[in-house]
């Protein structure tokens, strides 16, 4: 594109306006025509700023998702902990990237979907201005009484999990309407020119359409000091702008040329304070459930098991926190799903029995947990214990941890209801663990000789 048309689509004086309240705190770094960026760290604080770079060569400009006290104070090899003191906040960014335009149309959706069923409305969305979506929710949105200044240093740990979440929550329904746009499998793979098992993952032992195969959802952002690029600038590959929408199905290619730029739809300009906790607390919960469940699965291989009794041990013989888990809560809910089912199956329960008892739970939680988590959840058969007494994120952070006199003597839930019943912990002794290694050495020399 030339110099001239450049200059003359940045002499818009409301296009100014939107990249110049956009940069308030943020370090903004110009990127120029030919490829290259411009000095870092870099601010913009006056109109005539940006209009003199883009006389200077400058076509776009991009954007600190982190917000700054002050941007100029950032350099090179930073420690964490200096940055956690400058930052001052982070917006969250959802990145989703893919070569099909009509895809991502699909995905930006349903993001948009997920965010509205956790009440979060103030969220915004650009088309990049190339062939992907913009996803943001303000910093603003995920603030409450006091968490502050603990959440501005979780970052980019925050923004991985909420993406993480949001990605498992829309896989179901993105795989459906994927291969319903497409018209079926072989037409992705003549899109795409992949091959099928590029395509397929295997669930449970059964294969499936993976719709990240074909579409990546990232944030923005996987380390400190990435840049965004800015609402109503260029695209260098394409010359198209990177324009906000309100929604994504209706985005057309031509909306985003600099003859038809609309300013009237803000980007990040929206914002309620709290709005986005619900979500954050999910994310959080999600994260915590399936980090634990692979740990607890890793501790099953170790050398200490529970016997289970072939009789489903009482609840009168249940510990204070599983107790007061059954009374029912409003948060940790969906940590506690896993506490319970773990809990009951080495206490004997059946599965029936477990099914059972965690609907009747589900019923007095506040909110109850949808249906279908529970039953996902559910289909979980394998048997080890639930987390123990000091795990970090669960009893105690969810507030049921309320210990008796024979708590201080075990490490897991399962331990008092077992010793209140009669049971004893198995433990593999130094010689079992010599024995073990011995026929595992033997079955490899054998495999050796065969």
């Amino acid at each position: 594109m030339r110099t001239s048309e450049i200059i003359k689509y940045y002499s818009n004086k409301k296009i100014r306006e939107k990249i110049l309240e956009l940069s308030k705190h943020r370090e903004v770094v110009p990127r120029y025509s030919d490829g290259g960026f411009g000095k870092r760290p870099q601010i913009i604080l006056y109109d005539n700023e940006i209009l003199n770079l883009v006389r200077n060569g400058v076509s776009s400009f991009h954007a600190s998702q982190e917000i700054w006290q002050n941007p100029m104070h950032l350099h090179t090899n930073m420690r964490d902990e200096e940055l956690n003191e400058l930052r001052r906040g982070w917006d969250f960014f959802l990145d989703i990237d893919t070569k099909y335009f009509e895809y991502a149309k699909i995905t930006a959706y349903l993001i948009i979907q997920a965010l509205k069923a956790h009440n979060v409305f103030n969220y915004s969305v650009k088309f990049s201005g190339g062939t992907g979506f913009h996803v943001a929710v303000p910093w603003e949105a995920f603030l409450e009484k006091n968490n502050e200044e603990v959440l501005r240093k979780k970052f980019p740990e925050a923004p991985l999990i909420i993406t993480a979440y949001l990605k498992e929550m829309i896989k179901k329904e993105l795989r459906k309407k994927l291969l319903e746009y497409a018209g079926g499998y072989e037409n992705i793979l003549k899109k795409t020119n992949l091959s099928f098992e590029q395509i397929i993952e295997t669930i449970n032992g059964e294969k499936f359409f993976n719709p990240y195969s074909v579409i990546g959802i990232d944030t923005i952002l996987l380390s400190s000091r990435h840049l965004f690029r800015m609402p109503f600038v260029f695209n260098e590959k394409t010359w198209l702008i990177s324009q906000p929408c309100e929604n994504p199905l209706d985005f057309e290619l031509n909306m985003a040329k600099s003859e038809n730029v609309n300013t009237e739809i803000g980007f990040l300009e929206k914002k309620k304070k709290g709005e986005a906790v619900f979500l954050l607390k999910q994310a959080y919960e999600w994260h915590w459930y399936n980090k634990s469940l692979k740990k607890e699965e890793k501790k099953l291989k170790q050398d200490k098991i529970f016997d289970t009794p072939t009789k489903a041990i009482e609840i009168k013989c249940f510990p204070p926190c599983i107790q007061k888990i059954l009374q029912g809560l409003s948060d940790g809910r969906k940590r506690s799903v896993f506490i319970l089912s773990n809990f009951l199956r080495s206490c004997g329960w059946s599965d029936e029995m477990i099914n059972d008892k965690i609907k009747e739970w589900n019923a007095r939680n506040k909110p109850s947990l949808k249906e279908n988590f529970l039953t996902q959840t559910l289909k979980n058969k394998r048997r080890f214990p639930p987390p123990n007494c000091d795990n970090e994120g669960y009893y105690k952070d969810i507030g049921v941890c309320n210990p008796d006199d024979l708590c201080s003597k075990i490490k897991n839930p399962v331990t008092y209801a077992l010793r209140k019943k009669g049971f004893k912990r198995i433990k593999r002794g130094k010689k079992d663990k010599k024995i073990n290694k011995n026929n595992k050495n033997k079955e490899e020399v054998i495999k050796r000789e065969k």
